[in-house]
């Protein structure tokens, strides 16, 4: 699961870069990191973490930064930094980046950062590179 997080993440790294849709490079960028959290659980807890994944978590990236945070001894995003999961949280969890909807009909994004989730990820993944064998 941590290198198919990954991939989702370079895809929508490279899609971003070649001017691709930004719903689908958000959507990318969220399952990505959906799936990377994931990864590092069960990482670290497979027989703990591996039953709660799809019940417990779902598509709740908020659920999932706070439980790895927990799970690696590592500060919890907070201030900015949450407000911005938040933000992309809304949409993901909800779907509204994969299906139509009225952000899809208004064919724009909510005002939304992502510098700092996207920081924090490329930071999480050069970590993960180092501990993770």
């Amino acid at each position: 699961m941590l290198g198919k997080g990954k991939a989702f993440l370079a895809a929508a790294v490279l899609l971003k870069e070649r001017g691709g849709d930004d719903f689908v490079v958000f959507h990318l960028f969220c399952q990505g990191l959906e799936i990377f959290l994931k990864g590092l659980l069960l990482y670290e807890d497979y027989d703990r973490y591996h039953p709660r994944l799809r019940q417990g978590f779902g598509h709740d990236l908020e659920r999932l930064a706070a439980e790895a945070a927990n799970a690696f001894s590592l500060h919890k995003p907070s201030g900015p930094l949450a407000a911005e999961l938040s933000n992309m949280n809304s949409l993901y969890k909800k779907h509204l980046l994969r299906y139509a909807s009225m952000v899809d009909v208004l064919r724009r994004l909510p005002s939304l950062s992502t510098t700092r989730v996207f920081r924090r990820t490329v930071a999480l993944l050069r970590l993960a590179d180092r501990h993770v064998q």
